[in-house]
């Protein structure tokens, strides 16, 4: 059952335009498929306008873990170290 501040009328208003549920049975829904409908229909509205594009891009850029090295070393700002005699 969904808690917290995560539960808003607009939430289950854009739940019930965008995934044809009524509120009644939103309300049924768990938590996590709550949530994860929210994200997967934001995340398709974004994907209709170029500005959402280049936002989704960009928060994929910055939530990103993962070293570009190539990327690093195209700047310059990467260097290897040589040891003696290699």
């Amino acid at each position: 059952m969904q808690t917290g501040a995560d539960v808003h009328i607009s939430n289950f208003a854009y739940l019930g335009r965008k995934a044809g549920l009524n509120h009644f049975e939103i309300l049924k829904l768990p938590y996590a498929t709550y949530r994860m409908y929210l994200k997967h229909h934001t995340i398709l509205d974004l994907q209709e306008s170029e500005e959402g594009r280049k936002y989704l891009a960009k928060l994929t850029r910055m939530t990103n873990k993962d070293i570009d090295l190539a990327g690093l070393k195209s700047l310059g700002g990467y260097k290897t170290k040589v040891k003696d005699g290699d």
